[in-house]
């Protein structure tokens, strides 16, 4: 026998069958799994843009540090200190962006697994 649920409406007694009401709250249920795929769809791509943003500045900072590698050999050979200087200056900015590219990757692996 089903379990029943009561209430009372302007004098009359009425008996409803729970299931009616499960079957609500399976509306609502599905309600919010469909809010979580939503969530875990805008997580995704949150991380790929953190991703693709990551290799980005990875690789702009090799670049710059490739950059700076040329002008400090070039200054060395030439006697340039000035040159050579803006190279070590050029390497140090190249490996902080190439930092900050592997840390978004490895936020962005991060979170897109959760």
């Amino acid at each position: 026998m089903p379990h029943l649920a009561h209430g009372v409406s302007e004098g009359t007694v009425y008996l409803l069958p729970i299931k009616d009401y499960t079957s609500t709250a399976g509306h609502l249920s599905q309600r919010g799994s469909m809010a979580d795929r939503d969530i875990r769809r805008e997580r995704r791509d949150l991380s790929d843009e953190l991703m693709e943003e990551g290799t980005e500045d990875s690789l702009k900072g090799k670049g710059k540090d490739l950059k700076g590698r040329l002008k400090d050999a070039a200054g060395g050979l030439t006697g340039d200190e000035r040159l050579q200087a803006e190279g070590k200056m050029d390497r140090i900015a190249g490996k902080a962006q190439d930092t900050l590219g592997k840390v978004q990757r490895n936020i962005a692996d991060r979170t897109r697994d959760r």
